[in-house]
């Protein structure tokens, strides 16, 4: 302990650094009188690659008060230090690899994509960065969904597929032997005349109608669209799913471009908050 203490007149201004070198938890026990802070994720957050755990606790108060006993107050105090710190470790983690924390502790991604966006690269960055530097942490890795907004592009998505694989029939057998539907690129006139072509065969009696007139094809076309998007389901198979890849992503990421051992991540499940928490994936540390 390096511990700094000024006294003017009753009032009491200290310093107390404390530092743990290669501080060890034993077993649980089961107690009435103990913390029920998570005091094993408290010592890996603290404790850096060699080991050391440094806190540093300022101490003011009064003399004169009755009420006022030291080692209560520095008690006290390192207790709040520690809840802060329990119930934000990624403000501490941030306070060691630069900014907030925040951009650490979850990944947007996309409407119905489960593919990093660029932007959550310096975040990744980051958390693999303060991995390093406190080699005890280990990371809960959760996918989730926005049903509303995910759901639509999903929808967009099946129908897509849908298109490429009816374009893909509709080749010479010698292209479709050098071509998968999923690699089709339909341009919008082919697309246009591809997802006609199925609305018709969905709804026959629409083939006794007359093309649209000049000017209207744009409106006759979205609501061809906005039908058969309507068809199509969206389960929550396909939002698990999607949640999943998305969780996935962030672990091959930090696994492969981060350099974080496997053996350190773990991917969760979850309904509830796979179809509540949005289109990201959520980092909690243990």
């Amino acid at each position: 302990m390096d511990l700094k203490y000024h006294v003017k007149g009753n009032k009491l201004d200290s310093e107390n650094l404390i530092v743990v070198d290669q501080l060890t938890l034993g077993r649980k026990v089961d107690s009435e009188e103990a913390t029920s802070l998570p005091v094993k994720l408290g010592v890996a957050v603290l404790k850096d690659r060699n080991g050391v755990i440094e806190l540093d606790v300022p101490v003011e108060g009064d003399l004169d008060d009755p009420e006022f006993r030291l080692g209560r107050v520095i008690g006290r105090t390192i207790m709040i230090t520690l809840t802060k710190m329990f119930t934000s470790p990624f403000s501490l983690l941030g306070g060691l690899v630069g900014g907030s924390g925040e951009e650490m502790s979850s990944f947007a991604f996309d409407p119905g994509r489960s593919s990093l966006s660029p932007g959550a690269t310096n975040g990744l960055k980051k958390l693999s960065l303060a991995l390093y530097e406190r080699p005890g942490l280990e990371v809960d890795i959760q996918g989730s969904v926005a049903p509303g907004i995910d759901g639509l592009a999903l929808k967009k998505q099946k129908l897509n597929r849908l298109l490429q694989q009816k374009r893909w029939e509709e080749l010479r057998e010698s292209a479709r032997a050098e071509t998968r539907p999923e690699d089709l690129v339909l341009s919008p006139d082919i697309r246009t005349a591809v997802l006609r072509s199925y609305y018709i065969q969905i709804f026959p009696e629409e083939a006794r109608s007359s093309r649209p007139a000049p000017g209207l094809e744009e409106t006759a076309y979205n609501r061809m669209t906005d039908i058969l998007l309507d068809r199509i389901e969206i389960t929550e198979a396909d939002f698990r799913q999607l949640a999943a890849a998305r969780a996935q992503s962030v672990k091959t990421w930090l696994i492969e471009m981060g350099g974080v051992a496997p053996e350190r991540l773990f991917l969760t499940a979850g309904e509830a908050a796979v179809l509540r928490e949005g289109s990201k994936a959520i980092i909690q540390l243990q």
